[in-house]
């Protein structure tokens, strides 16, 4: 997968600053380490070498757990000024099932869980992880290096057993970032029901995720004719 994010491409023509970024889902992919990084590189060294090629990445690892700042402040240290990085939210965020072991040590304790150790989602916990991860996201956003924060949803959040304002706490909370938003469930998409989630993130000014996919009708696989802008400021693909 190769994230794109920068101005709409109708608004190139318009705005003389606009960029376009181009990077990868993660430097780490299995097919990079085998036949891309030089023989003999260390995981450490990954990260400098794919910053000399491409300009961002989307940070996949964040979505299991959320990085130490140790870890964040070598990010920064070893990409050069300029460099993006688009950071997927945790995935107790985005209505996937989550065990408890995925939580930050401190919230492990306090989180509700259900008979199979799945954590209860609750708008005081929810507060709680993301003011633990932003925390991390500030030494980014302190360097410059802070691009889009990436809620990639459950293709269990359907429209028939929920609705887009369950995503209102959140973005609220987020409201001071870039905010992106990847549905995985292609009935927000179809019929009727588009006109509502594009215009629900128009209002907000969240940027919708388009995904150029292979054609096929299953309920996981998004359209990949849509074209729409739900942020004038950012357009991600």
């Amino acid at each position: 997968m190769v994230p794109v994010f920068g101005m709409p491409r109708k608004n190139l023509v318009q705005a003389k600053s606009a960029k376009i970024i181009v990077g990868t889902a993660s430097w780490s992919d299995p097919g990079f380490v085998q036949h891309w990084y030089p023989k003999g590189i260390s995981a450490h060294e990954r990260l400098g070498w794919y910053a000399q090629y491409f300009e961002m990445v989307e940070v996949n690892s964040t979505f299991y757990s959320v990085p130490d700042l140790r870890m964040v402040e070598r990010w920064c240290a070893v990409t050069p000024d300029g460099f993006t990085f688009d950071v997927k939210l945790h995935q107790l965020f985005s209505f996937h099932s989550t065990a408890a072991k995925l939580l930050p040590p401190d919230l492990q304790q306090r989180a509700q869980t259900d008979e199979k150790g799945k954590v209860t989602l609750t708008p005081d916990l929810e507060e709680a992880m993301l003011d633990i991860f932003l925390r991390s996201m500030s030494i980014l956003r302190s360097a410059g290096k802070l691009g889009v924060l990436l809620l990639q949803l459950s293709p269990a959040f359907s429209p028939r057993v929920h609705k887009l304002e369950e995503l209102e706490h959140l973005i609220g909370m987020l409201g001071d970032y870039r905010l992106a938003i990847e549905f995985r469930n292609r009935n927000w998409v179809i019929g009727n029901q588009l006109r509502s989630t594009i215009d629900f993130l128009k209002q907000r000014k969240v940027a919708f995720v388009s995904v150029d996919a292979p054609s096929a009708e299953h309920f996981t696989i998004m359209p990949s004719n849509l074209d729409e802008i739900t942020n004038p400021q950012l357009a991600y693909l």
